[in-house]
């Protein structure tokens, strides 16, 4: 039995963050009822790129659900959401703020009809904020938040992921739960506010305790976790590239040591631009494999920078089965991310695919 199981949650989200958050809680367990705008649906069904039916990034985030569709700005649709929520343990939406008490079916007026409701809402900006009714994506808030002004060399450069949007999906997920956990001890629900700008200020640890020790701003590549000292940077070899961090002094020597660079020892701190020629000149005599090996072998914190279909080789994710594959109907064998955390006793599953727009109205609306 999941540690879930039992619990039902309504998913009102789109796109990424609220179901990559309603999905770790599937895959614990949890039932969760992806509610759909008929004809519509979640916009992530449609983003390319598109396999034979639907987009490979809604296939990523929504296995274990259930899907149903409803329009709630129509009574009759109103009143099955009501219904469903009296029963539920768990609503989770990313509208912006507002939009679900217009409607008539806020958090005020379902905790009426169930107080033991959790109600997570995940927006840009929170419920209280003068950005509150502002759109936005990933790219505003790690821009807004100093994430993007801390990454790349003369300007700004994109990440290649989504900080934003997933931190904000982990965050919903510890809400949730401390949540649940809370209510175990007072019978009562929760309002939880999640701001993806919020999640985003919540990376900022290392720059921020930088700038209190220094008084100076933290920019990209004038600091070490920046890669402004040679003992923490990016260098390329011989077919490739290998990330170096040798922060502490013993794991610095041990590089040097190991390719051959003795001399360079008592520069480990060093921003002068002929240390890390040095480093990369003597680097490109060596091969990517070259170098994993040699960092296996003496334990040095040096490895290659790797792509994807490279990273899905590797054997450290192949053990720890941190892809999945999931058998889809006219798809074949869909990859998708596991959970990365490993117990003792829980074992998440697959349980069923990410269903089709409404698969399930049958079984909720007789």
């Amino acid at each position: 039995m999941l540690p879930l199981e039992g619990i039902r949650v309504l998913d009102l989200t789109r796109l990424v963050p609220g179901p990559y958050a309603t999905m770790i809680l599937a895959d614990f367990g949890a039932e969760v009822i992806k509610i759909e705008q008929p004809g519509i649906g979640d916009y992530a069904r449609e983003f390319e790129p598109k396999m034979k039916k639907e987009s490979a990034i809604f296939y990523m985030f929504n296995r274990n659900k259930k899907s149903i569709t409803l329009d709630l700005k129509k009574g009759e649709d109103k009143n099955k959401f009501i219904e469903l929520a009296k029963t539920s343990d768990v609503i989770i939406e990313g509208f912006r703020p507002g939009v679900m008490d217009r409607l008539g079916l806020g958090y005020d007026r379902i905790s009426e009809i169930n107080p033991r409701i959790i109600w997570c809402s995940i927006s840009g900006f929170g419920k209280e904020s003068p950005y509150k009714h502002m759109p936005g994506h990933d790219i505003n808030y790690v821009g807004l938040g100093g994430i993007l002004d801390l990454t790349g060399y003369e300007r700004p450069a994109v990440l290649g992921t989504q900080l934003a949007d997933i931190g904000s999906a982990l965050w919903a997920v510890i809400g949730i739960l401390l949540a649940l956990r809370e209510r175990d001890k007072t019978g009562k629900g929760d309002f939880i506010d999640v701001s993806m700008f919020d999640t985003v200020i919540s990376w900022l640890g290392i720059p921020l305790a930088e700038y209190i020790a220094t008084g100076i701003v933290p920019k990209r590549r004038n600091t070490w976790s920046t890669g402004a000292t040679s003992c923490y940077d990016v260098y390329e070899v011989k077919d490739g590239f290998v990330t170096i961090a040798g922060l502490e002094e013993k794991f610095w020597i041990d590089i040097m040591k190991a390719i051959g660079r003795e001399d360079l020892i008592p520069y480990q701190n060093s921003r002068e631009k002929w240390v890390k020629e040095e480093i990369e000149k003597t680097l490109k005599q060596f091969t990517i494999e070259e170098i994993e090996r040699l960092a296996r072998e003496k334990g040095l914190c040096m490895m290659p920078v790797k792509d994807i279909s490279q990273v899905l080789e590797d054997p450290h994710v192949k053990m720890r089965e941190l892809i999945w594959e999931i058998e889809i109907e006219e798809e074949g064998k869909v990859k998708t991310i596991a959970p990365p955390i490993k117990f003792g006793n829980i074992q998440p599953i697959v349980k069923s695919p990410p269903p089709e727009m409404g698969e399930h109205n049958e079984e909720f609306f007789k």
